[in-house]
């Protein structure tokens, strides 16, 4: 597996600044359209949290795809529904036991993507915690730590969809 660049990271999350409304537009409804059950998904998990939450986890949903799609140089395979369930599955069930502690959550998310893709989790981590200390945006620990079991599941298809393909050829 590939690990993604903390330059890919930093340049595809600094990107958007300087775009317009059109062209975000535009690359949501690529997102949308390249990951459907994947974006359905996400927004599932996210609609029970007020507006707030609901913008970030999307947001960082969406810069976390843009930074595989970045490095891959293509749209990532489509990944459906059952991998979404049985992924989030599996995950949930090996953190269920540390939902009450995010901290720890995300130290062992951490240590388990150390070996998978540590600039993916650092700016995971980053966008996390800088959006729960802005005075607007009020993240509470326990969305923290949901949003972020939510994400390692994110992560770990793209990183099997991404493996898939190499392994492949195709």
């Amino acid at each position: 597996m590939q690990k993604i660049s903390a330059e890919i990271v930093e340049r595809t999350w600094k990107e958007p600044e300087s775009w317009s409304d059109e062209k975000l537009e535009e690359e949501n409804s690529k997102l949308l359209a390249e990951q459907p059950e994947l974006y359905s998904y996400i927004m599932y998990f996210v609609s029970e949290y007020d507006i707030d939450v609901q913008e970030v986890g999307l947001w960082i949903f969406f810069m976390v795809y843009r930074m595989y799609r970045t490095a891959y140089g293509k749209p990532i395979p489509r990944i459906n529904e059952k991998e979404i369930i049985n992924k989030a599955k599996e995950t949930e069930e090996r953190f269920e036991s540390l939902k009450d502690d995010p901290g720890e959550m995300l130290e062992e998310i951490e240590e388990t993507q150390a070996i998978g893709q540590p600039e993916i989790w650092r700016y995971i981590t980053e966008a996390l915690m800088e959006d729960s200390s802005e005075e607007d945006v009020e993240l509470e620990e326990e969305a923290i730590g949901e949003l972020t079991v939510m994400y390692k599941t994110v992560v770990e298809l793209l990183d099997e969809a991404v493996e898939k393909v190499s392994a492949t050829g195709n």
